[in-house]
């Protein structure tokens, strides 16, 4: 376990958690720049992992839910709740959007998804690579999330998704405009050997 001071939260986060790192700080700067002096309804964290983004906006929304694919990540989810009386907050257990009921659709949906190119995506019980390994160029995830996008997504609601250059973003671009979506560039930013690239998806 790390423990990690953020805003007045102390973290204590499981070892086979994903720490807060370059994307994620890239990733919530770029959704709090694009939602200065806006109240988000209803939002949706897939793979929150440590909570880092989720806690980042958690005074802009009027109700979260965060998902995770790890067991250990929801146990910790739940504890954070609780022992911070977050009640805006829901925990769901969910392979992506698999266990969000078809009727509910949110404003913000938000995914920072496993990229690292592997080879393959690793099974539900190897905790220690789920929250980065994403198969063959990093991006079978991702496009298994951009297939079921659409359908959550309230009538004017955008997702936030970070990606890597490692990805082949082009071909990603296709598979949203594919799922009748449309997207447009938020940021881009090189780190180390990779660009990372935070885009904002609408429904067509």
């Amino acid at each position: 376990m790390i423990k990690l001071n953020y805003k007045e939260y102390c973290l204590e986060v499981p070892d086979t958690v994903y720490l807060p790192s370059d994307d994620s700080y890239l990733f919530l700067d770029v959704i709090l720049e694009d939602n200065k002096s806006k109240m988000i309804n209803s939002a949706l964290e897939i793979g929150a992992g440590s909570g880092y983004v989720s806690l980042g906006i958690y005074n802009l929304v009027n109700k979260i839910i965060l998902t995770d694919i790890n067991p250990i990540v929801i146990n910790y989810l739940n504890k954070l709740k609780e022992k911070y009386n977050l009640n805006k907050i829901e925990v769901i257990s969910s392979d992506l959007l698999k266990n969000i009921p078809k009727s509910i659709v949110f404003d913000v949906i938000i995914f920072n998804p496993p990229y690292v190119p592997s080879e393959k995506v690793p099974l539900s019980t190897e905790l220690d690579k789920l929250s980065t390994d994403g198969g063959q160029f990093g991006r079978k995830i991702i496009i298994r999330f951009l297939a079921d996008l659409r359908k959550h997504l309230a009538k004017d609601g955008c997702c936030y998704l970070l990606i890597s250059s490692f990805n082949n973003p082009h071909y990603l671009y296709k598979q949203i405009l594919k799922n009748n979506l449309t997207y447009k560039i938020l940021k881009e930013r090189n780190i180390f050997f990779e660009k990372l690239i935070v885009l904002k998806i609408f429904a067509k």
